[in-house]
């Protein structure tokens, strides 16, 4: 039909639980590739980047500068980008033989609010954090801006590191450390492995397959 949708392209919302709907629309016959935020158990192809190797990065520079005490303000556990962030970070302290200490992870949303409110029960602890880790860079930006409310500095008190290298990450002073996300290679892999779905049509649908992009370490002043 003239307007049955061709495909999709796919990121999940961040407060996605019930992966459903996108069965519906399979089962329709729509081709679908899903990126950066994606559902492990849907049988389509991916693009994603290494959340785990980024995290471990991430998390293994802060141990070599001398942290110790390294908090993670995680997502929720739903979503595969957060456990593979949360794995990472949780492997690169086991690495380095510190041991992982449930008091200084904390599940919780993608926004600055939840920056902010993660870091204030943080700073409540009897030992906390010398360091944050973030699942992105809204959460570390409100992270920073709670210790810049209540007279901490950024990174002599505390060391903040974001994920995903956001615009306003090299906006605030000091500007933040950060894991970059490729995001136009993201957005060319998908669109090519779309396209492979319109050219072969239903009659002999491409493999599925997931596509893994490298992260980078961008060091700013923030650690």
């Amino acid at each position: 039909a003239a307007n049955r949708v061709a495909g999709m392209l796919v990121s999940m919302s961040q407060e996605t639980t019930d992966i459903e709907h996108f069965r519906t629309v399979m089962r329709q016959g729509i081709p679908m590739v899903l990126f950066d935020r994606v559902a492990e158990d849907l049988e389509v192809s991916k693009v994603i980047v290494d959340d785990f190797e980024g995290a471990f990065a991430a998390v293994s520079y802060l141990i070599g500068n001398g942290r110790r005490r390294i908090a993670h303000l995680a997502g929720a556990s739903s979503l595969y980008v957060s456990r593979k962030r949360r794995e990472g970070y949780e492997a690169a302290l086991r690495e380095h033989g510190l041991s992982v200490r449930p008091e200084y992870i904390l599940s919780g949303g993608y926004h600055e609010e939840d920056g902010r409110s993660g870091m204030r029960s943080l700073l409540a602890l009897e030992a906390p954090p010398d360091a944050v880790f973030t699942i992105n860079d809204p959460v570390a930006i409100g992270a920073f801006l709670h210790l810049r409310e209540h007279g901490l500095a950024v990174p002599g008190d505390i060391a903040l590191i974001g994920f995903s290298n956001n615009p306003n990450s090299a906006l605030i002073t000091p500007r933040l450390t950060t894991v970059n996300q490729p995001a136009f290679e993201i957005g060319r892999q998908a669109a090519s492995l779309l396209l492979k779905n319109f050219i072969a049509g239903n009659t002999s649908p491409p493999p599925v397959e997931t596509i893994i992009l490298k992260t980078r370490l961008i060091i700013r002043e923030s650690t």
